[in-house]
């Protein structure tokens, strides 16, 4: 899993502000209208970060479990539900708490683990019967003009190996491998960037960035880009229901 850059809060709360700032259509929102809550329910979040889903939970009647590798994020995330007593674990993704949950929820996380699959699989080992698994990933073709910037910076094409490794199709197949049913909720936003710090800001949140490196960057995109920077934001969001225990046991299959 990816190290120091997701052990405190600030980088992806950086890349947070920028989305909310930029974004016309709420992508937080769109993920919660699928988990289909109800009162009463054994929630775990897997890979809860500093606690996005708040929006969604504050208002249920949960049994919820917070669960990220950073002690920095569950903490943030529990002070951000604290009305709800969220249970927090710091622990691995790949030993998660004894369920069943009738949800699991896994935002953004599993293109962080070495093998996705076998992080599936131990997931669905812990929903409920009738439970149901909510990953969300970036889709083909997201933040393209960002993601060129970020392979200048790093000299890596992170965008790319992110999908490859769970997101667009990658994302599907894996999950249909295994659950009976399943979801896909694809959705797209389209941002007009004119705010050169807070491109330089986003950028910098990056792991392998340099420091001194965003700011130029940043300044030479958007001067190309006549002073506004148009670019497309692509996710989706995966729905698997009925695990089938065993049908595979990697991201290979």
């Amino acid at each position: 899993m990816s190290g120091d850059n997701y052990r405190k809060t600030g980088p992806l709360r950086a890349r947070g502000a920028f989305h909310a700032a930029h974004g016309r259509n709420d992508w937080l929102r769109f993920v919660a209208g699928r988990l289909d809550l109800r009162a009463g329910m054994r929630v775990l979040d897997a890979g809860c970060g500093p606690g996005w889903l708040r929006q969604d939970v504050a208002c249920r009647d949960l049994d919820l479990v917070l669960l990220d590798r950073s002690k920095a994020m569950v903490g943030e995330a529990c002070a951000e539900l604290a009305a709800r007593r969220p249970r927090g674990i710091v622990g691995d993704l790949m030993t998660p708490p004894r369920g069943p949950f009738d949800r699991i929820v896994a935002g953004h996380v599993l293109y962080h683990v070495d093998d996705p699959g076998a992080a599936l699989d131990v997931l669905g080992s812990r929903l409920a019967p009738d439970g149901l698994l909510i990953a969300t990933a970036p889709d083909l073709g997201d933040l393209p003009e960002i993601g060129a910037m970020l392979r200048r910076l790093t000299g890596r094409d992170l965008s790319s190996g992110t999908v490859a490794r769970f997101g667009g199709q990658t994302a599907e197949r894996l999950m249909r491998d295994r659950f009976a049913g399943v979801a896909i909720h694809r959705w797209s936003d389209r941002y007009r960037i004119t705010d050169t710090p807070a491109l330089a800001a986003y950028l910098a949140s990056y792991p392998g960035v340099s420091p001194d490196a965003p700011d130029a960057e940043a300044k030479a995109s958007m001067t190309a880009a006549g002073g506004a920077l148009v670019t497309e934001r692509r996710q989706i969001v995966l729905v698997g229901r009925q695990f089938v225990p065993d049908s595979r046991t990697s991201s290979s299959g």
